[in-house]
């Protein structure tokens, strides 16, 4: 565009020479025209002394909207200096480079180095590969461009679900107080105070919060890593949480964005159980199976989320059935099922639930006010039959679940 400017402007003094008879009036337009050439000449070479590597680590994890930068490096290893440069990636469709925060380097004198942020977010869940990267820099004048290609990108990027800063929730709190009290002599079988009697169950690598005395040295010296006993809890509550991927469940124009509340929603409940110490399972069966064994534990809850980056609305099992054949797993339990059907099928499944688990709860999200464009935002809890709350679009769920009784 540049180059064109000058091109035009070469024309207009050509022809204020010409109708003046001016010779300087020609000379200055020939040197217009050829100097972004001559600029472009002394920076050829480009792909041979501009070299580029991908600092960042090969796996990126991060919830749905939130930013992401990419390092790459840059060294210049020509004696011309290299102007403008920026450098941008090859992101897949779900991914989007943040415009706001492109970084670039005006000048990159000869020999020397430097390094470039590419910032980027998902928009929505996923396992991304980004394969591609390039650096970008322009002659001395800043006419032409000239592309540099970034070898050896291959940069995972996993984009879990949106989770809802709640603090707390009623009725998980309850679950959690149902714990036994501390039993003076379940010390000796792993339990700390606050905690039930445990069964050992096996060993297992350590993860940052793990308390030292549960380290096993003999595995530790065996593996040269630390290791870390497993218990299993004889009488503690659990939470299953049943997250329903049926395709029937989701039929109307605007039900991706139900979907992702429903998955932010069953993520944001297995993070409140989590950080309260309560095992939670997740039962998720589309196409594919998603469902967890119980998990406990800070470091699950990375666990939970990877499984719920993948999940879609691609299954053919209505969920009272999922719930029929699986629910026995939930015994002595707490069941969430979070849906967005409100009718007969929901109905078997609450009944299903409740005759498997101590208390079961239902969070519905309201299909239909997606695809209405939405109502008001509610700050009062709407409940239902068997302990039913309804998330419309508009609401704010932090509020719903934080009062919900």
């Amino acid at each position: 565009m540049l180059y064109w400017g000058l091109a035009a402007s070469a024309g207009v003094l050509s022809i204020i020479a010409l109708i003046y008879d001016l010779e300087q009036m020609y000379f200055i337009a020939i040197t217009v025209v050829a100097l972004p050439w001559l600029s472009r000449w002394l920076s050829s070479g480009v792909d041979g002394s501009l070299r580029a590597a991908v600092q960042t680590s090969g796996e990126i994890k991060l919830h749905t909207g939130d930013p992401a930068w990419v390092r790459i490096a840059i060294y210049n290893a020509g004696r011309v200096p290299r102007a403008l440069c920026r450098a941008s990636l090859d992101l897949p469709r779900g991914l989007v480079v943040l415009q706001s925060e492109i970084d670039q380097a005006d000048t990159l004198g000869p020999e020397s180095a430097t390094h470039l942020d590419v910032g980027f977010t998902p928009v929505s869940r996923g396992v991304y590969t980004v394969s591609g990267a390039r650096v970008l820099t322009t002659d001395f004048m800043g006419v032409f461009e000239f592309t540099v290609r970034v070898p050896s990108v291959d940069l995972m990027v996993t984009a879990w679900p949106k989770l809802y800063p709640v603090k707390g929730i009623p009725w998980l709190e309850n679950q959690s107080s149902n714990l036994e009290s501390y039993d003076s002599h379940a010390l000796d079988d792993g339990a700390s105070h606050g905690e039930v009697a445990t069964d050992f169950y096996g060993v297992r690598q350590y993860h940052p919060g793990d308390e030292i005395r549960r380290i096993h040295w003999p595995s530790t010296a065996r593996h040269q890593e630390f290791t870390v006993i497993e218990y299993v809890s004889q009488q503690r509550g659990s939470v299953t949480i049943y997250l329903d991927l049926d395709a029937s469940s989701y039929p109307s124009v605007g039900d991706d964005d139900a979907f992702e509340t429903a998955v932010s929603l069953a993520a944001t409940v297995a993070a409140v159980a989590i950080r309260q110490s309560i095992p939670v399972r997740v039962v998720a069966q589309g196409a594919e199976d998603h469902s967890l064994v119980p998990t406990e534990g800070i470091a699950s809850l990375e666990v939970v989320l990877d499984r719920l980056a993948l999940v879609d609305r691609d299954g053919t099992v209505p969920l009272d059935v999922v719930v029929r054949r699986t629910a026995r797993i939930a015994h002595e339990g707490d069941i969430i099922l979070v849906t967005a059907r409100n009718d007969g099928v929901l109905k078997r499944a609450q009944a299903a639930a409740a005759l498997a688990s101590t208390s079961s709860r239902t969070l519905i999200v309201d299909a239909a006010s997606y695809a209405a464009g939405g109502a008001a935002r509610r700050t009062e809890p709407v409940r239902g039959r068997n302990g039913a709350l309804t998330f419309a679009r508009g609401d704010d769920p932090v509020v719903l679940l934080e009062q919900a009784q």
